[in-house]
């Protein structure tokens, strides 16, 4: 029984593979994009693998076709990626992006960027939850880079539904 269609974004890297291999496995009908259009071993051979540069917004619109039902994308990286996923909001039912620890900061405001300060290194609760706070979106570093990923892409909200 097929559960949809999922298009993955980073198909070929370590996150990727393993959800591809995974999504198969349940059922969905996958296209895999990556910038080589590669192939995992373990994939089925139904999975589709489609060529697509993250950079190319076009090359991505016409790699994503009519749309999907779910859309995974394990290479977003800030906020142009954000506005890219937006503007195909009205091709895709869902959203999951992946994200990184990177984005929270603990209750001192020390995160990833301020582990070479003398006392910088975070305190974080374990398990970190979604509640925890995130350090201020901007395009300095990699976690301030994710951390505005994720508010542009929670901004658009029922527009595309995004985990």
């Amino acid at each position: 029984m097929a559960n949809g269609t999922a298009f993955v974004l980073g198909a070929t890297g370590q996150i990727g593979r393993v959800a591809v291999r995974a999504l198969a496995a349940d059922g969905w009908r996958v296209r895999a994009a990556s910038r080589s259009a590669g192939r995992d071993a373990g994939w089925p051979g139904d999975v589709q693998a489609v060529a697509v540069d993250r950079e190319d917004g076009a090359a991505l619109g016409a790699a994503l076709g009519d749309g999907c039902d779910v859309l995974l994308d394990c290479v977003a990286y800030g906020r142009e990626h954000a506005r890219q996923l937006r503007g195909l909001a009205d091709r895709v039912g869902s959203a999951v992006v992946i994200s990184s620890g990177a984005v929270y900061e603990d209750e001192r405001g020390r995160s990833f960027d301020t582990q070479g300060e003398p006392d910088g290194f975070p305190a974080y609760p374990v398990p970190i939850t979604e509640s925890c706070r995130t350090v201020a979106p901007s395009d300095q570093t990699y976690g301030t880079r994710k951390a505005a990923l994720e508010q542009e892409l929670l901004a658009a909200g029922d527009r595309l539904p995004t985990t």
